[in-house]
This record gives structure tokens, C-alpha cells and sequence, in this order.
């Protein structure tokens, strides 16, 4: 019994080493539930054990419809409803705990305050007075002041960023080193810098960085011509003359360094030494999206950097849609 009691303390302890002074991964938290993956968030059984009062005080955040239908409004009814704090998963629980209202409140009250924070910034002040409301609720409870949820808010958003960021990453794996702390240098700490102070300076860091960013990504202004090799292209009768259009017009490398590398070996098989010049056009544009990376970012000591396995829209859009579509809008 004791063995059983000292397994159960652990396992506590870990969780809330795991999920402690963290802030709340609204999808992380979501996915712990049984609720099918082409299933509407509004149309699962959970939401309806509320009363009305609860159902209607979150339904209204997005503004659309006065449905439960965003991760973030079923967090909130899931915990502060208490027929459905109740039910949920032991991996929810461990999240937002019902023994520990304070922390809970803390871990919603900063994500809601996270939406504030953009909301304001994108001038929806329809959007940030439900929110306010919402925030008022919570502070309302007596467990956790405002100021307690910014502080948490404000020592926590980095590793929520990061997070979301090394998960994308992690879905194009593997991922080398260099590659990853360019991602963390150029997505997340920009967007922590604008999450903590969501200023239109701040804004048009993240728009550079993502501007430049896709001109290397591309290889615009990478000189396919100079590699060596790449002149005598044409001496290998149509093939050649083929590869050489495909290499200087930039389609060689349009989809990034792995797809390039993958599609060599088709060429070799009709003529070894156009798949030689193919691999030294490669190994330079390499070398050259590593030299352009570390001099337009100002990032030194990487040597191999892929930015076609980074992404700063899909984090973002995790994120907030909003401001991605703010920002795809302002970047094209």
C-alpha cells in the first residue's frame, strides 16, 4: 500500500513539474479529450452539461456565433463548469488542476490575456471588451489578482512560443541544430518580443524577418551560373541543355535542398557527370543560404542552415489566425 501511495505522490509530482509554470497549450490541452477529429468542437457532449449561465459567459469570445467552438472558450467552460470539471481526462486535470484553482486561474487568465494582447493590437475593441469580461471573471474568483495573471503571462509566453515553434519543427525532422536555433532566432524571439509588447515596431520585426527569410528560402540572388560546372551543361546534348534551364532559372531549387538532392539521382542515371555538377550546385547554395542567413540575420557560427524546414506561418497561425493573416497580408 505504501509502494502504491509513493507511486501515486510521484506521479503528481511529475505532473506538475510537467505542467506547472507553464502557460496553457490550448491544443496540447484540447487533444487529451475524446472528441473525434472531424467532430465540431460545439457538437461533442461535453459542452452541453453546462448550465446557461456558463455556456453563454464563454461562448461569445469569437465573436461569430454564440457557440463553444474555439479551444480557448472550451478550456474555459471545461474548467469553470462544474459538471465538466468533473468528467474531464486525467491529462486535462493534470493541466488545470482542480485541486489547484490559483494555478489555474493563472494558466487561463494569461490565455486569455494573450488574446488581449493581440486583439488590442489589430484594433478589435469589440473583441477585447468580451475578453476583459471574461478576464474579470476569472480575477473575480479571488485566486489569482490581475497583476499575478500578467506576471505569469509575461514569464511564461517564450516557452509557449518556442513550444509551438520546435513542434512544427519536429514534424519536418530531422532537424539539425544550426536549423533550429535560426528557427528560435528569427520566429521566436521576434514573436516574444511582440506578444510582450505588441507594438507596430515590434510588428514589422517579425514582417522583416519574414521577408528576408523567404528571399533566402528562394535563393533569390544566389548566381546558379557561377557554380562551376554548370557552363558545360549544355555539352551533354538535350539532357544537359534541359538541366541548365532547370539550374539557372531557379526551378532546380524552387522546393529547397532536400528536394534538389532527392531528384539527382534520376539525373545520374542518364548521365553521371550532369548529376556531379547538379550535387556541386547544391553543396554551393548551401554554403550560400548559411553565409546570407548568418549576414542578413546577424547570426553567427551555423554553417548548415535549411530554412525550407522552418515555417513562420503555421506557428503563428496556431498561435493567433488573425494575426497570421495580418501578416501573410502585409508580406506577399
Amino acid at each position: 500500500m505504501k509502494k502504491i501511495i509513493f507511486t501515486l505522490t510521484l506521479l503528481c509530482a511529475l505532473s506538475a513539474g510537467a505542467f506547472g509554470q507553464t502557460m496553457l497549450d490550448l491544443r496540447q490541452y484540447f487533444s487529451y479529450f475524446p472528441i473525434k477529429a472531424n467532430e465540431n468542437i460545439s457538437d461533442n457532449n461535453y459542452v452541453w452539461l453546462p448550465n446557461d449561465d456558463d455556456y453563454e459567459r464563454f461562448s461569445v469570445l469569437s465573436g461569430r456565433n454564440n457557440l463553444i467552438d474555439t479551444p480557448l472558450e472550451f478550456a474555459l467552460l471545461s474548467y469553470y463548469s462544474q459538471p465538466v470539471l468533473n468528467i474531464r481526462p486525467a491529462q486535462a486535470n493534470a493541466i488545470l488542476p482542480a485541486n489547484n484553482p490559483r494555478l489555474a486561474d493563472q494558466k487561463l487568465g494569461a490565455a486569455v490575456f494573450q488574446e488581449i494582447q493581440i486583439l488590442r493590437f489589430l484594433g478589435d475593441t469589440a473583441a477585447v471588451n468580451r475578453h476583459e469580461a471574461v478576464l474579470q471573471y476569472i480575477t473575480g474568483r479571488g485566486n489569482a489578482t490581475r497583476a499575478e495573471i500578467e506576471t505569469f503571462y509575461r514569464n511564461n509566453i517564450r516557452g509557449l512560443i518556442e513550444g509551438v515553434v520546435d513542434r512544427d519543427l519536429n514534424t519536418r525532422s530531422p532537424i539539425n541544430n544550426d536549423t533550429r536555433r535560426v528557427a528560435h532566432e528569427i520566429i521566436t524571439t521576434p514573436l516574444t518580443n511582440f506578444y510582450l509588447t505588441p507594438t507596430q515596431a515590434n510588428f514589422d520585426r517579425i514582417k522583416t524577418n519574414i521577408r528576408i527569410r523567404d528571399e533566402i528560402n528562394s535563393f533569390n540572388g544566389f548566381d546558379a551560373k557561377s557554380v562551376s560546372g554548370v557552363a558545360n551543361l549544355t555539352q551533354y546534348g538535350e539532357q544537359g541543355r534541359f538541366t541548365y534551364d532547370l539550374v539557372t532559372s531557379g526551378i532546380f531549387l524552387l522546393n529547397g535542398i532536400d528536394h534538389a538532392l532527392s531528384s539527382i539521382e534520376t539525373f545520374e542515371r542518364v548521365n553521371r557527370n550532369i548529376g556531379q555538377i547538379l550535387r556541386q550546385v547544391v553543396n554551393e547554395a548551401r554554403n550560400w543560404q548559411s553565409r546570407m542567413v548568418s549576414q542578413r540575420f546577424g547570426i553567427n557560427n551555423i554553417s548548415n542552415v535549411e530554412l525550407n524546414k522552418t515555417s513562420w506561418w503555421l506557428p503563428i497561425n496556431l498561435l493567433n489566425r488573425e494575426l497570421a493573416n495580418r501578416l501573410l497580408s502585409e508580406t506577399r
